[in-house]
C-alpha cells in the first residue's frame, strides 16, 4: 500500500474472516486547513482488496489491544475526545499524516539495525518485485490489481530485476544468434524503445538503449536516435496507435500486433 493508504485504514476494512484488508480511501496534507484529511483513493484502480499474511493478520489483531488502551487515554486527556475509525491514530488520537508513518518506519529501522535500509514506500517496491519474480501463479495483471496501478505498464516501473534469475535464464541460443553488433527481440521491447513507454520492465528497457547507444550523450538524445532509426528500419512502427491501449485490452491488443507485423526485430548498435 501506498503510505497515504495505510493511515487512512479504518478498522472495518480489515477483514479476519478472510485475512485481507480493503483500500478505499488516502489521507492527504491540506496546505489551506494545515491538517491532514482523508479523501479518495488515487485513482478508481486504487480501490482494492488485498490478501494479507495469517501472521499479519495476528499482529493487527494484537495492535488493536494497543489501540484500545490508546483511545482510553485519550478520552480522559481530552474533554470531548471524538473517537475515530482511523486504524493509525497520531498522539492527539486523530488522523495520522502519512509523514509520520514514514518517520515511524525510519526510527524502527535504526532501533533494528539488521533491517536495511528500506524507505516506506521501499517496501512497497520490494513487494511488488516479490511478486513479479517470484510468484509465478499472479500473471502481471494480478500483480497490477494488488498494487492498485491503473496502468500495466507502471509494474514494471516498481519491479526490480532478480539478476541471478535474469543470468540463468539467458539462452546459449541468443548467445550464438546475436553478433556483438546486433540482437534479436521481440515486438513489446521494439515497442518501448519506438513509444518511449514501458510495455516490458524498466531494466529491460534501459539495457536495450545502452545496447543501441552506449555513448555518452544524454538519455534523450539516444531515445530520439533509436526513434528516428526504427522509423527508417521498421516505418510500420509509424502506424501503430497506443493510446487504444487499456488495461483491460493489452494483452490482446499486444497478441494482435504480434501477429499483424511479427514478433521477431533486430537491433544494431547505432554508433
Amino acid at each position: 500500500m501506498r503510505r497515504g493508504e495505510i493511515v487512512g485504514l479504518h478498522i472495518d476494512d480489515i477483514n479476519f474472516v478472510n485475512n485481507t484488508i480493503s483500500v478505499n480511501r488516502a489521507v492527504v496534507w491540506d496546505y489551506k486547513k494545515n491538517i491532514s484529511i482523508e479523501k479518495e483513493t488515487k485513482t478508481k484502480g486504487s480501490v482494492r482488496v488485498v490478501p494479507v499474511p495469517l501472521f499479519c493478520m495476528e499482529v493487527i489483531r494484537e495492535y488493536l489491544k494497543l489501540r484500545d488502551r490508546m483511545v482510553s487515554r485519550f478520552k480522559k486527556e481530552y474533554r470531548n475526545y471524538k473517537v475515530i475509525d482511523n486504524l493509525f491514530l497520531n498522539k492527539y488520537g486523530k488522523i495520522m499524516a502519512s509523514d509520520t508513518a514514514s518517520a515511524k518506519w525510519s526510527d524502527f529501522r535504526k532501533r533494528h539495525s539488521n533491517i536495511k535500509n528500506v524507505s516506506l514506500h521501499g517496501l512497497r517496491h520490494g513487494y511488488c518485485s516479490m511478486q513479479m519474480n517470484e510468484n509465478f501463479n499472479l500473471s502481471p495483471a494480478d500483480v497490477q490489481k494488488l498494487m492498485g496501478h491503473s496502468q500495466l505498464s507502471t509494474i514494471y516501473i516498481y519491479t526490480h530485476s532478480n539478476e541471478d534469475k535474469n543470468d540463468a535464464a539467458v539462452s546459449v541460443f541468443d548467445k550464438y544468434y546475436n553478433s556483438n553488433q546486433e540482437k534479436k527481440i521481440n515486438f513489446s521491447e521494439m515497442l518501448s524503445l519506438y513509444t518511449n513507454q514501458l510495455f516490458v520492465s524498466r531494466n529491460k528497457y534501459m539495457e536495450l538503449i545502452e545496447f543501441c547507444i552506449p555513448e555518452d550523450i544524454s538519455i534523450i538524445e539516444k531515445i530520439e536516435k533509436i526513434h528516428n532509426y526504427i522509423d527508417n528500419k521498421y516505418s510500420f512502427f509509424k502506424k501503430i496507435n497506443i493510446d487504444v491501449v487499456s488495461i483491460s485490452n493489452i494483452f490482446d491488443w499486444l497478441e494482435e500486433q504480434k501477429e499483424m507485423y511479427g514478433n521477431e526485430f533486430i537491433i544494431t548498435h547505432l554508433i
